[in-house]
């Protein structure tokens, strides 16, 4: 086992430029599982760590009339963490709806407002 805390310090580089980054897991992955990474993020020594502790997590729905939230999300800058309900590892195939909809959120910069 190796940790990817170097790795992340990448990630962290480009968040530092302005660019725009998102981390997401399925809420159900055994392999990488969303609390570790809730974990994991907060020990990393990156410049926006203090508010991505005090950040709030949360929720989105695909649309206003839907029932269930589609995942959690915590934003700092330009950082968005993203957690998607009922996800497994291979995100697309587990909610192929929900992993369609974070995609396009991030991409066009919509966002994830709740309703």
């Amino acid at each position: 086992m190796l940790s990817l805390n170097p790795w992340f310090l990448y990630i962290a580089l480009a968040i530092a430029k302005n660019c725009v980054v998102m981390l997401y897991s399925g809420q159900l992955d055994v392999i990488v599982a969303a609390p570790l990474t809730e974990r994991f993020l907060p020990t990393v020594p990156w410049s926006k760590v203090e508010e991505y502790k005090q950040a709030d997590r949360t929720y989105w729905k695909i649309r206003s009339s839907d029932t269930e939230v589609a995942g959690y999300v915590r934003q700092v800058g330009e950082f968005y963490q993203v957690i998607v309900r009922g996800g497994g590892h291979i995100l697309p195939y587990d909610q192929p709806e929900r992993s369609f909809d974070m995609i396009d959120r991030f991409v066009s910069g919509r966002g994830w407002q709740h309703y």
